[in-house]
């Protein structure tokens, strides 16, 4: 084993180490990238390190940072040339290299800006929708605020009116009540004084009637028992005069 062979078997569980599900290290993997993107390889490094060129193919998709997608995509498309040009044990010249670097590099130079063109575009049109979610809330806030006025102003103008009315047919409910219990007692009153002075007059008059009769009876009487007895007088010294004439 070559000493390029033990810089890539090192760099590349450095990747793997650095990349771990539970904790990653995205600054760590970018220095081995780095230190990966300096090692001349041949297609023979290639062929030997297949499980490198998997682990850069699967990193170009890496959501999680967009630099390391962008060297993944570089170095495996610089490994792929490397076992398409070189033959044997050809060494890949650093100049080809030097300009397939840069090649990639302004292809993942245009291809960020296409990114960030993309990005700001939808930062754009989020703003756009957040501001048109504020206007509509602010809408829906006034709209709502004066149809709760609204409803309050109707509520209580319905409220008053019903008050009004349940007062003023209390109220009236109330004097008919009090005039018809008026009414009534006095209606009472002048019926029992009515009765009252009816029955003392028929009283009165009959207390009279029946003391004239009394009266007149014992006028009567009276009179019946003084003529009996005058005229028992007058026939007893008529009789004692008469038998002493003819006595005599």
């Amino acid at each position: 084993m070559t000493l390029t062979d033990s810089t890539l078997h090192r760099i590349h569980g450095d990747i793997r180490i650095s990349l771990k599900t539970d904790n990653p290290d995205i600054s760590k993997c970018l220095v081995a990238l780095d230190q990966l993107s300096m090692v001349y390889v041949t297609s023979k490094h290639v062929q030997r390190h297949s499980e490198l060129v998997a682990t850069l193919r699967k990193l170009r998709f890496y959501r999680a940072s967009q630099p390391i997608m962008d060297k993944a995509s570089m170095l495996y498309n610089r490994l792929k040339n490397s076992f398409l040009v070189g033959e044997g044990e050809e060494v890949v010249s650093a100049a080809f290299l030097h300009s397939l670097l840069q090649e990639k590099e302004a292809e993942e130079a245009q291809r960020v800006e296409r990114y960030a063109e993309r990005r700001k575009r939808e930062e754009l049109l989020q703003e756009v929708k957040r501001r048109m979610g504020q206007v509509k809330e602010r809408r829906e806030a006034e709209g709502g605020e004066e149809v709760k006025e609204r409803r309050e102003a109707e509520g209580g103008e319905e409220v008053k009116e019903r008050r009004e009315s349940e007062g003023g047919e209390e109220v009236m409910e109330r004097r008919d009540t009090e005039g018809g219990e008026e009414v009534m007692e006095r209606r009472d009153t002048e019926g029992g004084e009515e009765v009252k002075e009816r029955r003392e007059a028929e009283g009165g008059e009959e207390v009279m009637e029946r003391r004239e009769s009394e009266g007149g009876e014992e006028v009567k009487e009276r009179r019946e028992s003084e003529g009996g007895e005058e005229v028992k007088e007058r026939r007893e010294s008529e009789g004692g005069e008469s038998l002493r004439e003819e006595r005599r």
